[in-house]
């Protein structure tokens, strides 16, 4: 499975994706982003996120983290255009 798939990323998901978006949650509003990832990748998902706070937790034996972002978004689409932009981070995956 690859990065795409897994965060939702082809024509028949997204537009299924935008729709729970748009029921669950009243834009714009803080929306909770959840990754876990090689330790070794986070400097990539801070680029995309680059003035956002980051909650961090490490694995056991230091190779993972897992990583908790609070961001004001403005629109389902603002959501969907970060997590496109976080699938090209190799061993991400969305909780």
């Amino acid at each position: 499975m690859t990065n795409n798939q897994a965060l939702g990323y082809n024509l028949g998901m997204s537009s299924n994706f935008k729709n729970l978006l748009d029921g669950y949650h009243d834009f714009p509003c803080t929306y909770m982003f959840k990754f876990v990832m090689p330790q070794d990748r986070i400097e990539e998902l801070r680029e995309i996120f680059e003035t956002d706070d980051f909650e961090t937790k490490e694995s056991s034996k230091g190779k993972y983290i897992s990583v908790t972002i609070q961001k004001y978004v403005i629109s389902s689409d603002e959501v969907m255009s970060l997590y496109e932009q976080c699938s090209e981070i190799k061993g991400l995956f969305p909780l």
